[in-house]
């Protein structure tokens, strides 16, 4: 049994959310306190919840071809201390090593971007890099692009 800090009542110990950090491995409010105080954060805070949100989705967004399973346990993994700077590094590292993909994966996902291209074809993706096309040339291409396929 554990007493909630918040609102002061003594419940069990599965009511009460895991924290590490804490001497008993238990957060000093119970989960219908610490939801109360989050939500009433989240609506004190509109700009600030919608930006952590964007980050933890961009995060999960990464994690594609992975399960659920193993996205959850990247987004407890990442949150721990250090964690977010090995994952930076490491991507740093895969980047150097990869040039030529990451490089392609960038010119895929401008397409993307700017266009609505979902699927690039790889030849596409590796004349723009080979002409290294500006932003304008490569919105020209991809317009006479859309005007084929229709």
């Amino acid at each position: 049994m554990k007493r909630c800090t918040k609102c002061g009542v003594e419940k069990d110990e599965s009511e009460f959310h895991k924290r590490t950090k804490s001497r008993d491995g238990l957060c000093y409010t119970c989960t219908k306190c610490a939801n109360t105080i989050s939500r009433a954060w989240a609506k004190a805070n509109p700009e600030r919840k919608k930006e952590a949100d964007r980050k933890y989705s961009r995060k999960i967004q990464q994690l594609e071809g992975f399960s659920i399973k193993q996205k959850e346990r990247y987004a407890e993994w990442i949150t721990k201390p250090g964690n977010a700077e090995k994952a930076r590094l490491n991507g740093d590292k895969w980047r150097l090593e990869n040039r030529d993909r990451f490089y392609l994966s960038v010119v895929r996902n401008d397409l993307k971007r700017w266009n609505g291209i979902s699927s690039a074809p790889h030849d596409l993706c590796v004349m723009v890099l080979d002409t290294r096309a500006t932003k304008r040339e490569l919105r020209k291409l991809n317009q006479t692009i859309k005007e084929i396929q229709k």
